[in-house]
């Protein structure tokens, strides 16, 4: 069985010391030798310049993301840019807050030797209502779903380099936090999925720099709640048109059946 080249990387802040250590812990039990990643600290207070350093533009609705929420968008970015200049062909991504459950190399590992069937897929954290239909089984009462919803974070997932390529050219522009600009999938073409059950969860420590306002959402005005209903239902429309190209394409490699 090949296995695609991949390497595990898992952002946090530098000042994080007992964050890392627990990850560390975490890793060393699961048997996977993982690199860490300095978070993108993010200060002031111009939204459009800081995006500008970073080689990026902010769309009407991403102006409103929190100093926090930029930090890790371009945490992800950056992680995306380095997987793109590296010799693997993959990379699999934590943040610092995740808990592994038992098995996950196994299940990354499952990933890796399909990986042509893949481009992005979350492995945790979820719950059933978010998936909807089958795409792939990966053993052990374990499978890849297509995703009803989106935002599901960015917790911890495996992503190929020619994801990496087409997710950095869609999040030139911003819309909002990177958990809903990932599910763009009719800007980058990509498949995002997810694993059910989940390989990692939260482990329910705060947030160092994916800070959220929790009522910036109640005050959305009219037209972006019309936009973000309309992108919902683009969002079900892509996935519909991919879940009837991978069942064409399953049926192009299947092997043909001779008859006597």
């Amino acid at each position: 069985m090949t296995i695609l080249q991949h390497s595990y990387h898992c952002i946090s802040m530098k000042t994080s010391g007992d964050r890392r250590e627990l990850m560390t812990d975490q890793f060393r039990k699961a048997n996977i030798e993982v690199a860490f990643f300095d978070g993108v600290l993010v200060t002031g207070s111009d939204s459009d310049q800081i995006a500008a350093t970073e080689g990026v533009t902010l769309g009407k609705f991403a102006k409103r993301l929190t100093l926090g929420e930029l930090g890790c968008y371009f945490s992800h970015r950056r992680l995306w840019q380095a997987l793109i200049d590296s010799d693997d062909e993959a990379y699999v991504i934590f943040e610092d807050d995740m808990f592994l459950e038992p098995g996950f190399k196994d299940i990354t590992e499952s990933l890796m030797s399909r990986y042509k069937q893949f481009d992005v897929v979350r492995l945790g954290p979820l719950t059933p209502r978010m998936r909807t239909h089958t795409y792939a089984s990966l053993g052990e009462g374990r499978s890849v779903y297509w995703t009803k919803c989106t935002a599901l974070g960015m917790g911890c997932y495996t992503i190929t380099k020619d994801a990496a390529h087409a997710l950095l050219k869609s999040t030139e522009t911003f819309w909002g936090p990177i958990d809903f600009d990932i599910d763009r999938c009719w800007t980058h073409g990509k498949k995002v999925q997810l694993v059910y059950p989940v390989a990692a969860t939260i482990m329910g420590l705060p947030s160092t720099i994916g800070h959220r306002e929790e009522d910036r959402d109640r005050h959305i005005g009219f037209h972006e709640r019309w936009w973000r209903r309309g992108t919902r239902h683009l969002y079900r429309l892509t996935v519909l048109l991919q879940r009837i190209r991978s069942r064409k394409d399953q049926r192009l490699t299947a092997p043909s059946k001779r008859t006597a």
